[in-house]
């Protein structure tokens, strides 16, 4: 039998550091250290609810941005 709820909608996203700053300025903001079998990512995930959605984010290039495009460790994120 299936369940008459809908299920809570849940978002990964690999961006910016701009909407990484606007996501880390809210509130009920989780910063979550991962490690990967290739190392670990550019930087924490950033779990909060964006307007009622539950966001995991990743900074692509680091938090502040601190990691050229040649630094990113792709494999890992």
């Amino acid at each position: 039998m299936q369940s008459s709820e809908t299920p809570k909608t849940k978002i990964g996203i690999i961006g910016g550091s701009g909407l990484g700053e606007r996501l880390a300025s809210g509130q009920n903001v989780e910063q979550i250290f991962v490690d990967t079998p290739f190392g670990p990512p550019s930087g924490p995930l950033l779990a909060t609810n964006w307007h009622g959605v539950d966001v995991v984010f990743l900074s692509r290039h680091g938090e502040g941005h601190t990691l050229p495009p040649s630094a990113v460790p792709y494999r890992a994120n």
